[in-house]
């Protein structure tokens, strides 16, 4: 039997109610596209992430902070472990990871060569409602956003004079990855959710980032190349703040999955790969839109009070703009940027900002996003 007709098999809403809601874990992680050569790609990743979420579900299960019981496999086929499961589950737990990018920029300052990378992280676990066969679409009912970052670099005083490799990043991400897991993962808010779905088959109301822009001439600059990533980065990290702050269902953005529309039946669905195949998931269409955009970027150098031939301190400033229930706002955050000057070149600092501006835009799209409705 193959993974997807194991986790569809015998789910059944009206046997549920006569007993505590069961939820299926298949250790398995979920991808947007087939051609992405993210970090999740890198050897043992998968792995790790998949142990990790094993782990701290189990954790949460002894420590009774779920809403649900979980039925644990070891077999991501799910070929020979039916029997272990009862005919009343009815919900499948999905990890989809919709970030597992690096930002790797490439300084020179004054005679040194000096590397940094920003690693990002975004996985939204799906909790799903399966169907009565292989074939069916599975029914996203809410989705548990977690979002980590990391600067490999970072340290000013001990800076990366050769180039950053790729494991280097893989296994940042990785270890982000695992922390954000084990510090965040909280299934409380799917409560109410899974309450009024069991009892009376409704879905809660849904919002979404339907899209990301950069209309700053500045900011398509700094991002030439890169800008699907960072509208990522910014919808997600304005999701993930979005629903903790205000207790609603956020679909991933629309910048991380292609979105197929059924206006008749008010769906959305997408399509996610494992590697054990692909599957069709189903949500809400959202009721409540929201609009983002990098309209905004600056910087220029802050003239110190004691100035100094060696150092020289450079503020990136980020403006970013939210569109929503028709009413437009507009906010800013900077980051000041300190840099030690070398001899020869006339001591220059040349600089490729991406990393930093993406720090201030993750800290901006939080901020934005933890203010209420």
């Amino acid at each position: 039997m193959a993974l997807g007709t194991f986790l569809l098999a015998g789910s059944s809403i009206a046997s549920a109610k006569a007993e505590r809601m069961q939820a299926n874990w298949v250790p398995d992680v979920y991808t947007i596209s087939s051609d992405r050569d993210g970090l999740l790609q890198s050897a043992g990743v998968k792995q790790k992430i998949c142990q990790a979420l094993t782990d701290e579900l189990k954790s949460l299960q002894a420590q009774k902070k779920l809403p649900f019981e979980v039925k644990f496999s070891n077999d991501v086929q799910a070929n020979a472990i039916q029997d272990d499961y009862s005919d009343t589950s009815s919900i499948g737990l999905v990890p989809i990871v919709l970030m597992d990018d690096a930002f790797t920029t490439h300084y020179h300052v004054g005679v040194e060569d000096v590397y940094k990378a920003l690693v990002t992280s975004s996985l939204g676990i799906a909790v799903c409602s399966t169907g009565a066969d292989a074939n069916e679409s599975w029914r996203v009912l809410t989705i548990l956003p977690l979002n980590s970052y990391t600067i490999i670099g970072a340290d000013a005083k001990h800076m990366i004079t050769s180039p950053i490799t790729r494991q280097q990043e893989a296994d940042a991400y990785a270890d982000i990855t695992v922390n954000m897991i084990k510090n965040h993962l909280d299934f409380s808010s799917t409560k109410k959710v899974l309450k009024n779905w069991e009892e009376k088959q409704m879905t809660p109301e849904t919002y979404q980032v339907v899209d990301v822009g950069i209309s700053s001439k500045k900011a398509q600059q700094v991002f030439h190349g890169h800008d699907i990533e960072i509208r990522n980065i910014i919808g997600n990290f304005y999701t993930e703040a979005f629903q903790k702050k205000n207790g609603c269902v956020m679909l991933p953005p629309g910048t991380s999955a292609a979105y197929a529309k059924d206006v008749t039946a008010g769906l959305y669905a997408m399509q996610l790969r494992s590697d054990n195949g692909e599957r069709t998931f189903e949500m809400a269409k959202p009721k409540h839109e929201i609009n983002l955009d990098f309209s905004g970027a600056n910087w220029a150098e802050v003239q110190r009070k004691d100035p100094s031939g060696v150092r020289k301190d450079v503020a990136y400033k980020a403006w970013l703009t939210e569109t929503r229930n028709g009413q437009k706002r507009t906010e800013d955050a900077y980051d000041v940027q300190m840099y030690l000057e070398g001899a020869g070149k006339g001591n220059s600092v040349d600089v490729d900002a991406k990393d930093i501006y993406t720090k201030v835009l993750i800290g901006l799209a939080d901020r934005m996003g933890k203010q209420g409705k």
